[in-house]
């Protein structure tokens, strides 16, 4: 499983679940690597991981080499735990787990901005 946490500060409705949704995944940031969360970015974070158990100790290269095949055999899931502010007033929290591949967050896809958008019909860009 790969996992990441995020803290919004920002106040939802709810049952806004679109918009959770897609400010969540505007919290995800590009690194080095690849926006967070995506494929690429965890299919290349899940051997490291497992490399930093066996340093550790906490698993042996064999172990390590069982897991690898596993998760190419049997894949991962990814989910995203979201903190956000409760009620005006209230002092509680809202707190949303997110199935990043059955809730459709598209993470895989390059968002489109304004330097990627034509702007006149039939213009290309370079």
């Amino acid at each position: 499983m790969v996992f990441e946490a995020k803290h919004i500060s920002k106040s939802f409705d709810s049952s806004d679940t679109d918009g959770i949704k897609k400010e969540a995944k505007r919290r995800l940031g590009e690194t080095c690597d690849g926006t967070q969360m995506n494929e690429p970015w965890s299919e290349r974070r899940i051997p490291q991981a497992l490399r930093r158990s066996v340093k550790g100790g906490d698993m042996t290269p064999d172990e390590m080499d069982r897991k690898i095949t596993e998760i190419k055999t049997a894949r991962y899931a990814r989910w995203m735990f979201i903190c956000l502010p409760g009620g005006a007033g209230t002092g509680s929290k809202l707190f949303v787990l997110i199935d990043v591949v059955a809730s459709g967050m598209d993470l895989d896809k390059s968002p489109v901005t304004p330097e990627s958008t034509p702007s006149q019909p039939g213009a290309n860009t370079f």
